[in-house]
């Protein structure tokens, strides 16, 4: 599976290739027939275009994720699904993977095409991923194995953060985008036989005559009704918000601010990757999930801490080391909060709860690129990554407040798993 993570991270890099070369043919053309945009300054144009590109995915998201519960119940009542329920979606995006290619490779491509792709792409993944994330309690036996499980899944992903854009360098440098988009859909015939391979025990699902929109809201009372799961919930998406719109910015440091160029860029992407997966392992190494609350707590401080010295840093080795401190404490908040909601959600709420958990990252995360690219072209891309530090930090700080209160009630539940005595 982390070799076919790596796959996907060369497809994102390719697609972005290829839509920087079609941009580029048209910009005489948009130019011209938009001259207000002409006159923007060029880091807001950068960042705006972007940000309004991943709105769309906010959407998609915002509506697919909350819409998952219902499809994961339909679905399991049929054969394909009761053996794994992510052969359709993985089957969805092999195809999307494989008419990317044909179009590139064929010459024929443009940029309404790529978007079009793009689009079904994040609506498939909007079924995909709360489904991939409620889906790992059922390959864990053990509860208290399931921390381990979680980590390693965020280890996995960030360590594929790392080689994929290597692997996307390299074909892209020999042969061009186009085959990065052919072996990513190639490589999902090993995803899919992986999948058919699974033996997962049976479940009986009860069968419901209740509304979609009545559990859809039964979902969210669940969810933001309980104070520990709407605490972290709130806590993810004000980090999300926040301290992820600095991935929109760091091209201008690169270029900007580091007086450097696309290996500048590189180096900075990995850093904070190399950071996230040292958290990973961090959390894979845990042996119980009690006290991961703390870890919740301070992660967004040391996420706003790196995110503060980012925004000052001149100097290239600086910046990689508050990058590292980024990735880290995002990890650490990202699967850590995973982890403790899988841990105490009910089973039949676990699909929604994970849907509108991914919502909170996935979601918000747009909005927030939107937001920052906006301020940049104000007070510029050092003092925007600032204040989004700043943001976590007081996160943090409200969160730890309310940590004892929260202790408390989880504390029966821990209790009644045998997690403590």
């Amino acid at each position: 599976m982390l070799s076919r993570q790596n796959v996907y991270e060369s497809h994102r890099i390719a697609q972005a290739v290829l839509i920087h070369e079609s941009t580029s043919k048209n910009q005489k053309n948009q130019t011209s027939a938009s001259p207000a945009i002409a006159k923007l300054p060029p880091v807001f144009c950068r960042t705006r275009h972007l940000a309004d590109w991943q709105l769309d995915d906010a959407s998609r998201y915002s509506v697919a994720c909350l819409q998952l519960e219902r499809f994961t119940l339909d679905a399991r009542r049929s054969r394909i699904y009761q053996s794994n329920p992510h052969i359709n979606f993985t089957a969805f995006c092999r195809i999307q993977s494989l008419a990317l290619a044909f179009l590139a490779l064929t010459g024929v491509i443009n940029i309404w095409q790529i978007l079009i792709l793009s689009f079904c792409q994040g609506a498939i993944n909007a079924f995909d991923a709360p489904a991939r994330q409620a889906f790992v309690s059922e390959l864990v036996e053990k509860k208290e194995d399931l921390a381990n499980a979680i980590a390693l899944n965020a280890s996995m992903f960030n360590g594929a953060r790392l080689i994929g854009p290597a692997i996307a360098g390299l074909v892209i440098g020999t042969v061009g985008p186009s085959y990065c988009f052919l072996l990513d859909g190639i490589s999902y015939i090993a995803v899919i036989a992986g999948l058919l391979a699974m033996k997962i025990k049976p479940r009986k699902i009860a069968a419901s005559n209740t509304k979609p929109l009545q559990r859809l809201k039964e979902g969210f009372d669940y969810a933001f009704g309980f104070p520990p799961i709407r605490a972290i919930l709130l806590l993810l998406a004000l980090v999300s918000f926040a301290g992820m719109s600095h991935t929109v910015l760091v091209p201008i440091f690169a270029t900007k601010i580091l007086n450097g160029g696309p290996q500048t860029l590189g180096f900075l992407m990995a850093a904070s990757g190399v950071g996230a997966f040292a958290g990973a392992i961090y959390l894979i190494g845990r042996k119980s999930i009690v006290g991961i609350g703390k870890l919740i707590a301070i992660s967004p401080a040391i996420m706003g801490f790196g995110l503060i010295g980012f925004g000052l840093s001149r100097i290239l080795w600086l910046s990689l080391i508050m990058m590292l401190f980024v990735g880290f404490g995002f990890i650490i908040q990202f699967a850590g909060g995973n982890t403790f909601l899988q841990t105490i959600v009910e089973d039949d709420k676990r699909g929604r709860v994970m849907s509108i958990y991914t919502m909170a990252f996935f979601g918000v995360t747009p909005f927030g690129n939107l937001v920052a690219g906006g301020m940049a072209n104000y007070i510029g891309s050092p003092n925007t990554v600032i204040l989004g530090g700043i943001i976590c930090i007081l996160g943090s700080i409200i969160f730890t407040r309310q940590l004892p209160a929260l202790k408390n009630l989880v504390r029966p539940i821990y209790q009644k798993m045998g997690l403590i005595s």
